[in-house]
């Protein structure tokens, strides 16, 4: 993908982030505990974060603790004009994701159990990281610093 595939019209903000901790599938959730530290270190940063959480998040309660903007089951057309004005977004392998790449939001992918190179969307402003769920199943062997630094670096261009 050289461009995005989906024109919403937004106009980007550089210091907003998009976080989406969920997944279609349990398996596929990196810790709610990596995605909060990575928040609070992009807060430190002046970091306007945004949370967006389907209707799998809230129901394993996923939406406690988190500090910012909380959208809680938003409509997918509200969600594609938010995406689109985010300076970058973070999020699981989930339909978010590939959403949020569509659109061409620089994004930052976690992936555990399975393969990026099979499954994240191929595009320039793309940039997956990959755990180990067998070392790790809670944390992945993932730095939340190191994500952080990643999604700083692809709100900053």
């Amino acid at each position: 993908m050289e461009r995005p595939w989906i024109a919403v019209g937004a106009v980007r903000v550089p210091g907003e982030v998009v976080i989406h901790p969920g997944s279609g599938g349990r398996a596929k959730r990196w810790s709610i505990d990596g995605f909060l530290t990575v928040a609070r270190i992009l807060a430190a940063r002046s970091t306007r974060i945004t949370w967006i959480l389907g209707e799998a998040e809230l129901d394993v309660g996923l939406d406690r603790g988190l500090r910012g903007d909380v959208l809680r089951a938003p409509a997918l057309e509200e969600v594609a004009p938010i995406l689109a004005r985010a300076g970058a977004y973070l999020g699981n392998d989930s339909g978010v994701s590939h959403l949020a790449a569509a659109v061409g939001t620089p994004s930052v992918l976690v992936f555990g159990p399975t393969s990026p190179q099979t499954w994240a969307p191929a595009a320039p402003w793309v940039d997956a990281v990959r755990g180990d769920p067998a070392a790790d199943p809670i944390g992945w062997t993932l730095d939340p610093d190191h994500v952080a630094h990643l999604v700083l670096a692809a709100a900053n261009g």
